[in-house]
């Protein structure tokens, strides 16, 4: 790897560091946390062997009063591997937005008093019922995916590491120089003299 490869990746382990030290909660009493998955990589063109082993799914959930959000990568997207994520990062009595996918339909059974509301994409972008849509998780994915394009590419393993760089970009960098300050903040945090 290049010289400025390593430092990078070693900024973006004390990225995943500072976020693994604080757990996030998103929403609250009464706020709306639009969650979704996401298709991040795709075999292009869906052409070769097994394409659809290469595909890479990523979970995601965004605060639209704080307007932060969690993404994580996940081999599956069942209720098994989807609910317990939202439990954890999802506070207790929070508005829970999604689509219609299976996985979402144990969310109202989740301990924590969660209201569920959900979206039929086939029919409607916004429900006109309730006005519950997941404009904010979409735009999310826009974002991350727009990082993505701009890299050219990277490797499998390297995305976790790249989406928690995004995450902490969006609670402690939103600047550059809000970015290089924080940066240096928690390197000599978790390296004290």
């Amino acid at each position: 790897m290049h010289a400025n490869g390593d430092w990078f990746q070693y900024f973006r382990e004390v990225c995943s560091t500072k976020l693994l030290g604080n757990a996030m909660q998103l929403g609250g009493p009464g706020k709306e946390v639009q969650v979704d998955e996401s298709l991040l990589v795709r075999a292009k063109y869906h052409v070769g062997r097994n394409a659809r082993r290469r595909q890479t799914w990523v979970f995601g959930a965004y605060d639209m009063a704080q307007k932060v959000g969690f993404v994580k990568f996940v081999n599956r997207r069942d209720a098994a591997t989807l609910l317990p994520i939202i439990q954890r990062v999802v506070a207790p009595g929070s508005v829970i937005i999604s689509d219609e996918w299976r996985a979402y339909r144990g969310i109202p059974a989740l301990p924590g008093n969660y209201l569920h509301r959900t979206v039929n994409h086939s029919r409607h972008f916004v429900d006109p019922a309730t006005g519950s849509h997941t404009n904010g998780v979409e735009s999310y994915w826009s974002r991350i995916k727009a990082n993505f394009k701009r890299m050219h590419g990277t490797s499998k393993e390297m995305i976790p590491s790249y989406l928690d760089e995004h995450m902490w970009r969006e609670r402690y960098g939103r600047t550059d120089d809000l970015a290089y300050l924080n940066l240096l903040s928690h390197i000599a945090e978790q390296y004290p003299c």
